[in-house]
């Protein structure tokens, strides 16, 4: 995949070029059909984005250190914001965005995790299974992060006035 090419300039610009490459790199993914790929930056920016919504809209303190350790791995995040806001979130086509967020982490983890890993002697699942069920998390990861990008703007919005 060709990098695009960028310039320095201001940590907002270049938070906006991240993502600008980021979705560019997901939506390659997705149309050539690595899934994977497509699911692990979908990952990287839900779990930027909650961090952002919690720091924000929660007041909740992140040292960078937290960023890179398991304080700042998705589990942790959605239970986190369950605390600081109990009950369903509804957001757009969402009944309960977390639970939705939960759901596909878990079926991420899943298919992270079972690509090639069987009981030993026991085939692993079909490959061509595996793909749909890929297919179907990437495009559903990409809804979520879509999702998540436009709660932390107006968790950000409402906290920067």
């Amino acid at each position: 995949m060709k990098m695009t090419k960028m310039k320095p300039s201001t940590n907002k610009n270049k938070k906006y070029l991240s993502y600008k490459e980021a979705y560019a790199r997901i939506n390659k993914a997705i149309e050539q059909g690595y899934f994977l790929e497509a699911i692990t930056i979908e990952e990287s920016i839900i779990c930027d984005r909650m961090v952002s919504y919690l720091h924000y809209q929660h007041a909740v303190p992140f040292s960078e250190k937290d960023i890179s350790n398991n304080k700042t791995l998705m589990y942790n995040l959605v239970n986190l914001w369950r605390k600081k806001e109990p009950g369903a979130i509804t957001f757009k086509s969402y009944k309960d965005l977390r639970s939705s967020m939960d759901e596909w982490r878990k079926q991420r983890n899943a298919l992270i995790h079972s690509m090639t890993k069987s009981f030993p002697g026991k085939p692993t699942a079909d490959v061509t299974d595996f793909l749909e069920v890929a297919h179907e998390a990437a495009v559903t990861g990409k809804k979520l992060a879509r999702a998540l990008c436009e709660i932390a703007k107006k968790g950000k919005d409402k906290n920067t006035r």
